[in-house]
């Protein structure tokens, strides 16, 4: 009888130790290209599932190769991480920008790969072109009427030796029309929200995020691996 009883929680054990060995302890989520309502959606997905079996040391890392995206698909995403009950960890692959460096930083462990970098810049209004307008070139038009120079950079030099700038300020102004000032509020809200949740995420303070990775004058910064590790931004480097 003794033997039997020790027999039993030996098996028990190794049927464990078996099907535990069975399990993928890190579910791996890789988010490459523009951010969507496609990727907000696949993540999603991913999260949930991996949430419906819950057990320690089990984690969730979203390895990030992205140029970034859409406001409202980061503020999707960001809102699914922060709701799973499985540690995220984070790991950035050549090119976190934008959007996907804030992601990052949305990681309990941020791993970078020793050649990525991540670029990280304040929320802005996208327009074909493509044309870029920083919260700094919206105020700048609504007290002049016109963009600075930067702005049209982008356009190809023989759209901007035809002198269009002026058909094209024009056209601006139309398409944003009376909304200018609650875009520039949002976007302002916007940028204020993520300078909170990276200083949070990285445990650093407002100011510290301003000073180092968000600057008021919409500009972009750029780490490499060893940089972002040096500011506490990324944990760790995978050579």
């Amino acid at each position: 009888m003794k033997l039997k009883k020790l027999i039993k929680p030996t098996l028990l054990m190794m049927l464990v130790a078996a099907a535990a060995s069975t399990i993928n302890t890190d579910t791996r989520i890789p988010l490459y290209g523009p951010f969507t309502e496609q990727h907000a959606r696949y993540i999603a997905t991913k999260v949930i599932a991996a949430n419906e079996l819950v057990f320690p040391g089990k984690t969730i890392t979203l390895v990030v190769n992205s140029i970034g995206g859409e406001n409202s698909s980061l503020k999707s995403m960001l809102n699914e991480l922060k709701a799973s009950k499985v540690t995220v960890n984070t790991e950035a692959i050549d090119m976190a920008s934008s959007a996907g460096a804030i992601l990052f930083t949305a990681g309990k462990e941020r791993t970078m790969q020793k050649d990525s970098k991540l670029m990280f810049h304040r929320a802005r209004v996208m327009l074909p072109g493509p044309i870029v307008l920083t919260v700094t070139d919206l105020k700048i038009f609504q007290k002049t009427g016109k963009f600075p120079d930067a702005v049209f950079k982008t356009l190809p030099p023989e759209v901007l030796a035809m002198g269009l700038i002026p058909i094209l300020t024009e056209s601006i102004a139309k398409l944003l029309g009376e909304e200018l000032t609650q875009i520039i509020n949002d976007l302002e809200q916007f940028n204020n929200n993520i300078v909170n949740l990276v200083a949070k995420n990285i445990g650093k303070s407002p100011a510290f995020v301003v000073k180092n990775l968000l600057p008021e004058l919409d500009e972009d910064i750029t780490l490499t691996a060893r940089q972002a590790l040096e500011l506490g931004v990324a944990t760790k480097i995978k050579e």
